[in-house]
């Protein structure tokens, strides 16, 4: 797959385990929406190793009387062996960071 790689893409991969530059957005009922602008540092790097290592499939399902292809590709992803295992953190600030419904408030901030 070719695509347009950032200016700079020799960044190494890492991500901000704070959410130092966190900003919620208020929505109606009691539903947000948080954005952390450059959370993940090295993105065109992180990119590439799951595209390289990971085992790529597509699926096709039922729409009425046809079979037709789901648009996107899919895989698995070994936490602990892929990138470093970088994934894994990843998804364990997030576990941490993300608030349960009863206790909508926004993760504690790291300090420097």
């Amino acid at each position: 797959m070719r695509r347009q790689l950032d200016l700079l893409a020799a960044t190494p991969i890492s991500f901000d385990p704070g959410f130092a530059d966190l900003r919620r957005s208020e929505l109606a009922d009691g539903a947000w929406v948080d954005h952390v602008p450059g959370w993940v540092r090295g993105h065109d790097q992180l990119f590439d190793d799951l595209e390289r290592s990971l085992t790529w499939r597509s699926e096709t399902r039922r729409m009425y009387d046809h079979v037709v292809a789901t648009p996107r590709l899919l895989a698995s992803v070994p936490a602990a062996d892929v990138c470093a295992g970088i994934l894994d953190a990843m998804r364990a600030a997030l576990s941490l960071a993300t608030p349960s419904p009863r206790s909508p408030t926004p993760p504690a901030r790291a300090s420097p």
